[in-house]
């Protein structure tokens, strides 16, 4: 079976090292309530600045709780991260998908940011 990848763009005022930085760096920020695995609320998000790093949340309780890991960091450009969450919604090192972002200048100023999660 062959599921077609889910893909989702958007403009936003930024250049694109801000959008870069505000979608990597304040990612808890803006990522949605209750959207987590965590038990309790998500305190934050991150994504560790480098090839290889993880990508996990922190629950309100301070638990690290682990989504993937960083494939591709490419400030200002693109981000590659492996999404290990299983059909359980619990981290699965061994379960593996990719989700995309690009970050292309817009010709306002701005920044087209595209997603993509496949595979």
């Amino acid at each position: 079976m062959s599921i077609a990848p889910i893909v989702h763009s958007t403009t936003v005022k930024a250049p694109p090292a801000r959008a870069f930085e505000l979608f990597t760096k304040h990612m808890g920020k803006w990522w949605g309530v209750g959207r987590t695995m965590g038990q309790s609320p998500h305190r934050d998000m991150v994504v560790e600045p480098f090839n290889g790093g993880k990508w996990f949340e922190i629950d309100a309780n301070g638990k690290e709780i682990r989504w993937g890991t960083v494939t591709a960091w490419e400030p200002s450009v693109r981000l590659l991260l492996n999404w290990q969450i299983n059909s359980k919604f619990t981290y699965d090192p061994d379960f593996s998908t990719d989700v995309e972002i690009t970050f292309t200048a817009a010709q306002d100023g701005g920044t087209v940011i595209r997603l993509e999660h496949r595979n």
